[in-house]
This record gives C-alpha cells, structure tokens and sequence, in this order.
C-alpha cells in the first residue's frame, strides 16, 4: 500500500512539474496560428493571455507582440505589408508572402528572428532591419518566387546543410538569383509553367548539398568559380557552359549524377577523392572538356545502361591513381566509357567488373 501511495505521488509530482513548465514555454502576448488564413485576419490567431490561449486573437500579430508560431500544417499568407519578430515555421507549415506584399523581419530576439522549419514561399519582398536575421533549419524550405533581391535574403540567412533553398520562376517570371560566392544547403532551380532562363556570371566559389536543375530551366553559365556539389548532382533543364571556365567539385558519398540533359554542362568535372558517385543516365561532354575520377564512379549499377560520351577533339577522361570504376557493362570499359580525345587510366587506378566471364577491358 506503501508502494501504491508513493508511486501516485511521484505521478502526481511530475505532471505538476510538467504542467508548470508547459505553462512557462509560452508568455502573455505570444501568437500561434489557429487555422489557416490570412495574417492579418484575427481569426488566423491565437493569443496567450498569461493562463489560456484566446481564440480569435483580439489582432493579428507584429514585432511589438510576443513569439509568433506557425503550426499544425497551418498555411498562413501575408497579404498586406507587417513587420514582425521572432517568427516560427513549424514543419509541415508554411507562410507565404504574396506579390507586391513586403514582410519586414526586425531584431527582437539574440539568435534569429524567423526560423524556417516547415517552408516560406516568398513571392513578394523579404526585407530584414537592423540586424534582423533567419535560420533555415534542417528540413525547412525557403522559395524565392520573386523578382526583388535574393541576395539580400542571403545576406541575412543562415541555411543548415541540408535545408533547401529553391529558385523558382515561370513563363512570365524569371526571379533574382544570387548564385556567385554562396553556401547552400539543396540548391534547386525550378519551374511552375513555361520557361525562365538566367545567365550567371562571377568568379567566387558555391557550395551546395544536392544540385538540381528542373525542366524549362536554363542556366547559361559564366561563372568561373568552382561549384563544390557535396550530394546528388541532377539535370532535367538545361545547363551550359559560357565564357571562361566552368569548373564542379563532387565530393558526396553513395551520390548520383543523374538527369534527362547531361549534355555539355562543364569544362571540367571531377569526382573528388571522397566523393562516390552513380553515374544513372548517359553523360555527353564537349570536345574541350575534362573528366576526372578520384574517387568511386560506379556506372549505373545494376541497369548497365549509362555511358559517358567524350566529343573528340582535346577531350579527356582520367582514372586517377586509387580512385575506383565501376562498371558491368559486357563491353567493358571501352563501352562505359568512349569518344574522348584522350583517356588516362593509371596504373594505381582500381577497377570492378562485375559480369562473370567477361574482361574489365575489351
């Protein structure tokens, strides 16, 4: 009987501990989104009154109120100007800024001021005061739907590794971009309808997770500082080489390099020492350009379809000493990989073949 009392009073013990800090995550004036709607609609709204949340929110919130959360797969769109502070995107939310629409995040708190956990489609003006800042957390989405300044967004932005930052036109919208010199996470490039095309030119270095280029998108690239790629590298769009040196860096592990339109995107492409990549759909260089393996590139495993396609003339395809080719197509390696003008496999290099009975070499 002992027992039985103490247990219930432990239990009894910690849920009033549990409420009592329940009751401390949140303080007079804070906001949470009720439903979804429109931001500047009360009944969007819940207000905590220091015991209960008020539903609706006597008004919708801005920087002078308390901590605003978007949550419960809510979607809640700004459609009239506000300035606001300590803003959070739960994931599975999302908030949108419509067009001609701007959303000033000013400084409220130490750390950042809007958080991005869920996704924030900005198809009007994000502006930051101050010091104001966002954090794109891990799985969270930031979409730059717009013509007004990306790289102001950038500026003030700090983007986990693997948050995704999307470029998003159309037929009648092409967005700013800021790709020269930045450190993503995803970096995707994409289309609603129709067709949108940028031309990127600079000489800084770009970091991203995975790279993707959607269809009816075309980037006609001049820039000239490397691309390190640390993920999947895929190309459904249009990517081309322009003036100078177009230069990419794959460095992820168990990746693939795939897509509809491999066709002519580098003059240099080299899979790093760390990097381990699945080649997954055929790969046409120009005649100028070099392939390098110094890592692991396995091609298109178990469908042995895939082959990288050199165009003659000064073209060059190098297995570098320790690096690894993986191949099973019955032709071999002549057949994984041909047409370059001039290909280097080094005595140290590392091949798999994985057809019984057949020679890695034809």
């Amino acid at each position: 009987m002992k027992n039985k009392l103490k247990k219930c009073t432990i239990l009894i013990f910690l849920l009033l501990i549990c409420t009592h800090f329940n009751g401390l995550s949140q303080v007079s004036g804070d906001y949470r989104s009720h439903q979804s709607g429109n931001w500047n609609q009360t009944s969007t709204w819940e207000r905590w009154n220091g015991s209960s949340w008020v539903t609706p929110a006597p008004s919708s919130p801005t920087s002078s109120d308390g901590k605003i959360t978007i949550r419960s797969s809510d979607i809640v769109t700004v459609t009239t100007d506000v300035i606001v502070g300590d803003v959070t995107i739960n994931s599975g939310c999302q908030l949108t800024i419509n067009s001609a629409v701007t959303l000033t995040v000013s400084n409220d708190i130490p750390q950042y001021d809007i958080t991005v956990n869920g996704t924030l489609l900005n198809k009007g003006t994000l502006t930051f005061s101050g010091i104001g800042n966002m954090y794109v957390g891990s799985g969270g989405r930031y979409i730059h739907n717009t013509t007004s300044g990306a790289g102001a967004v950038l500026d003030a932005t700090n983007l986990a590794t693997t948050s995704t930052w999307t470029y998003r036109g159309s037929g009648t919208l092409q967005p700013s971009v800021a790709f020269s010199g930045r450190n993503y996470g995803h970096l995707e490039f994409e289309s609603t309808t129709g067709s949108w095309s940028i031309s990127p030119s600079a000489s800084n270095p770009t970091t991203c997770n995975d790279f993707y280029v959607g269809s009816n998108v075309t980037i006609n690239s001049s820039n000239t500082g490397l691309l390190t790629v640390a993920g999947d590298f895929t190309i459904n769009g249009d990517l081309n080489t322009g003036s100078g040196k177009q230069s990419f860096l794959l460095t992820g592990f168990d990746k693939n390099i795939g897509g509809t339109a491999l066709y002519n995107f580098f003059d240099e492409l080299t899979i790093g020492s760390t990097g381990y990549y699945t080649v997954l759909n055929d790969i046409h260089t120009s005649s100028s350009a070099d392939f390098i393996v110094e890592g692991i590139m396995e091609i298109s495993i178990p469908q042995f379809a895939a082959q990288i396609f050199g165009n003659g003339g000064s073209s060059t395809f190098t297995l570098a000493s320790g690096a690894t080719l993986i191949t099973g197509a019955s032709a071999g390696i002549n057949y994984s990989v041909s047409g370059f003008g001039g290909t280097f496999y080094h005595a140290g290099a590392n091949y798999e073949f994985n057809m019984i009975g057949e020679s890695p070499i034809s």
